[in-house]
């Protein structure tokens, strides 16, 4: 009897180590041969990544960013409330690339507080508009006078507050605002709040494994047993079992190939309802901060939020966040309206976008014409 459970377990043991160095050569070549040369699932079926309903171009394989826009430079500082920022009066030279081909080549600079630029004439100096949001509203591959914060203050005249930065979600709206220690640089008492939100912003405010490269230290809010929006801590240090999957995971070839949208990354009602929350608790923490004119969501030109766009502007309206939906406001598909090999927008999409916000406040706020 011994001798026979031996053998099983002998058995058992050796398929066990063949299917594990079966794994790691499969793995290691769909790692080191194919989604090198830029062949997987997730390519082929949504265009390297990008939601089908999203439009636009997408980086091609092999494309990367030249310059010193990174951590190493000095541009990228950690933060430890927010996850990383900017450096403060910093001129960092950005270059999209792949081989001979450039897609953007430009400069950023940023203030004495350590966020983007917004050059240009201010005509009315009493009041305020603070954009908030990602690389869109950051201006990511457009000059510091083509982001939508700069070209609003030129048609608008109001002084205008850039606080996009890459790869930042809605969380970090309330985060800005509840952190005391972060200097903001406003210098007038009152203004309206913009946040901007593209199709990216769900996955990241819940902490999918597609945001990973940017989340570990990311603010982390959560429900209470009340119902309540709290801050929780960080990603990485108050989910650790999760955070340790995400970075075993991240690694592996077979994971690259197939993509995670299906599996790791799918969302629920409950995660599109709590995104709505968080932005509406970083109006009220906007309001608590500054005397407040407004506070408006604006939905980015193609997002849709995977047929969720309708229940989150429900939701925020229900919180009392006026929502201008701009989900259609241009084809993403149209030229010279989207970064060829890129999916962020040109200047002149920006354009399209301040210049439509610009009308929808002065009709917002009549009294301002008096």
């Amino acid at each position: 009897m011994r001798c026979a459970m031996k053998k099983f377990l002998k058995v058992v043991a050796l398929n066990v180590a063949l299917c594990a160095v079966a794994f790691v050569a499969l793995d290691l070549f769909v790692g080191k041969v194919l989604v090198k040369r830029g062949i997987s699932i997730t390519n082929v079926v949504s265009g390297h990544g990008v939601p089908l309903d999203y439009g636009g171009s997408q980086r091609p394989a092999g494309a990367r960013v030249e310059g010193n826009n990174t951590r190493a430079s000095g541009y990228i500082v950690d933060d430890p409330n927010l996850g990383y920022r900017y450096a403060a009066n910093f001129e960092s030279h950005a270059r999209l690339r792949a081989g001979d081909m450039v897609y953007y080549d430009t400069v950023y600079h940023t203030n004495d507080h350590g966020w983007r630029s917004t050059p240009g004439p201010v005509r009315e100096a009493e009041s305020f508009v603070a954009f908030f949001g990602d690389s869109f509203v950051y201006g990511e591959g457009v000059g510091d006078h083509e982001t939508i914060p700069a070209t609003f203050q030129e048609i608008s005249g109001r002084r205008t507050y850039n606080f996009g930065v890459q790869g930042w979600g809605p969380q970090h709206f309330p985060a800005l605002m509840q952190d005391e220690r972060a200097i903001l640089g406003i210098r007038e008492p009152a203004g309206i709040a913009v946040f901007y939100a593209t199709m990216t912003h769900p996955s990241r405010v819940v902490g999918k494994f597609s945001e990973r490269k940017f989340n570990r230290n990311f603010p982390y809010y959560r429900r209470s047993m009340g119902g309540d929006v709290v801050r929780a801590g960080t990603f990485g240090h108050d989910r650790p079992l999760l955070d340790f999957l995400y970075r075993n995971l991240d690694g592996l070839g077979l994971v690259r190939f197939f993509g995670t949208e299906s599996v790791l990354d799918g969302l629920t009602p409950v995660d599109y309802d709590l995104m709505a929350d968080i932005l509406a608790l970083g109006c009220k923490e906007f309001a608590r901060r500054f005397v407040s004119k407004g506070c408006y969501v604006v939905v980015s030109s193609g997002t849709t939020f995977e047929g969720h766009r309708e229940q989150v502007v429900r939701r925020l309206e229900r919180n009392g966040v006026t929502v201008l939906d701009y989900s259609e406001l241009y084809d993403r598909t149209s030229e010279g309206l989207i970064i060829p090999g890129d999916p962020h927008p040109t200047g002149r999409a920006n354009r399209i976008v301040a210049e439509r916000l610009a009308a929808d406040l002065e009709r917002l706020h009549p009294e301002r014409n008096r």
